[in-house]
């Protein structure tokens, strides 16, 4: 198939971009598939000592691959502004 490829790009070379851009594409896509199966908390692969990985969550941990408000460090400052005025207490 390698060698289909090569003689497709000897005999066309304009169409080399193609194979550059689905090549890359298709390797996206697999590391992708790959990060999802290793870091989403969905996924669990032991089921015998780590039965609902979803529910050890920490309020910082980032599993999603892009987070478009990050700033988890002003977020529970806020929330424990917000938690001190409205209710007259410390928050822990």
């Amino acid at each position: 198939m390698l060698r289909q490829i090569i003689g497709q790009a000897k005999k066309h070379p304009s169409s080399i971009p193609l194979f550059i851009f689905i090549g890359a594409g298709g390797t996206g896509a697999a590391l992708y598939v790959l990060r999802l199966a290793q870091f989403n908390p969905d996924v669990s692969w032991d089921r015998k000592n780590n039965l609902e990985p979803w529910n050890k969550l920490c309020s910082n941990d980032q599993y999603k691959f892009y987070s478009v408000n990050c700033r988890l460090q002003q977020t529970e400052e806020r929330r424990s502004r917000l938690l001190n005025e409205m209710f007259h207490f410390k928050a822990s």
